[in-house]
């Protein structure tokens, strides 16, 4: 059976995307925030003199928390505000041509 999905609801695509970022941020956000503070001040320490190293990364594991949660929080703020908007592109576009055609089974 053919059914065709003419528009698609904006807040639902927001909390979709919200969670989906949020998911994303928080696998990715291990690698993008956690790794460069552990390894980052190591290597700054063998290179600078100590007093020097300490004051550019001194957040410690305190400063990379707070840094990641606010990695994880922008990263799902902008992910849905890009699911609402595509939302509201397919709906304006849809409206025109047509939705997208799927086939399903009963």
């Amino acid at each position: 059976m053919r059914k065709e999905i003419r528009s698609v609801d904006v807040v639902s695509a927001g909390k979709v995307g919200c969670l989906w970022g949020l998911v994303l941020s928080i696998i990715i956000g291990c690698f993008a925030v956690f790794l460069p503070a552990m390894v980052l001040p190591s290597l700054m320490a063998s290179m600078l003199p100590q007093e020097e190293a300490m004051s550019v990364f001194g957040g410690g594991l305190v400063g990379a928390v707070v840094v990641y949660l606010i990695y994880i929080v922008f990263n799902a703020a902008i992910i849905a505000i890009g699911a609402f908007l595509a939302a509201l592109v397919y709906n304006w576009i849809a409206n025109f041509v047509g939705g997208l055609v799927v086939e399903t089974e009963e």
